[in-house]
């Protein structure tokens, strides 16, 4: 499985060169698991600025020299219980996104009004731009638009799809017994009215298939129930 593998990184985070100006917005992500196809989260941080809460990823700007801001790196990683290793440095201009990949672990996160970070799909960043309903801050999203090699995953060269995201209020057990026996498919809402945290189940699900019918309303229709997957409620 290949991932950043054919972008300029800078793979020794001591040959970073920042100036005085550089901001370093650090990167954790994970390759997760899928009977179908892997799949890819980055761990993003929820801010308050100006009232308006906003995710990103973690950043922190020069603070006196190199030494001093890659230490008060170290210290921010302090705070991510996943094990963790860079995996290299994209510049962007006087910025810097440090990418660290984390061990993957199949479980279902759990999500509250009070979390602080989460682990989101690119379908949430680049196309919905918000999680929860929460902003996700341009900095994070455009950067994708201007590396798009970010955004997939590869298998002997050839590009993985990244998955839809599916938010439902309904329990575990209504979701998978929503089955239309006349048609043969199962359907799930795209709920985009998110007003408790607390109550929400994020499900992934691949379109590429073949016996992935469509998107009508916000309403999927699917044909095989391994298609979905939970990754939070």
């Amino acid at each position: 499985m290949n991932y950043l593998n054919n972008l300029p990184l800078i793979t020794d985070i001591n040959n970073i060169n920042p100036s005085e100006n550089s901001t370093f917005f650090i990167c954790p992500y994970k390759v997760n698991e899928h009977i179908f196809n892997p799949f890819i989260t980055f761990l993003l941080y929820k801010q308050t600025i100006h009232t308006q809460e906003l995710c990103s990823f973690l950043y922190i700007h020069f603070n006196e020299n190199k030494k001093k801001t890659i230490k008060d790196i170290q210290n921010i990683l302090e705070n991510i219980d996943e094990k963790k290793k860079f995996h290299g440095a994209i510049q962007m201009n006087e910025h810097f996104y440090l990418f660290y990949e984390c061990e993957s672990i199949n479980k279902i996160e759990k999500y509250t009004s009070q979390s602080q970070f989460f682990w989101t799909t690119i379908y949430e960043i680049i196309h919905l731009q918000n999680i929860f309903n929460i902003p996700i801050h341009y900095s994070t999203f455009t950067f994708f638009y201007f590396f798009p090699e970010c955004i997939h995953l590869k298998k002997h060269n050839n590009t993985i799809p990244f998955p839809h995201i599916i938010y439902t209020s309904n329990n575990i057990n209504n979701i998978f017994s929503n089955y239309n026996p006349e048609y043969q498919h199962y359907f799930l809402c795209h709920e985009t009215n998110i007003i408790n945290i607390n109550k929400i189940i994020r499900c992934i699900i691949y379109s590429h298939r073949d016996h992935f019918s469509n998107i009508n309303k916000n309403i999927f229709i699917f044909n095989n129930i391994n298609d979905l997957q939970i990754i939070s409620e």
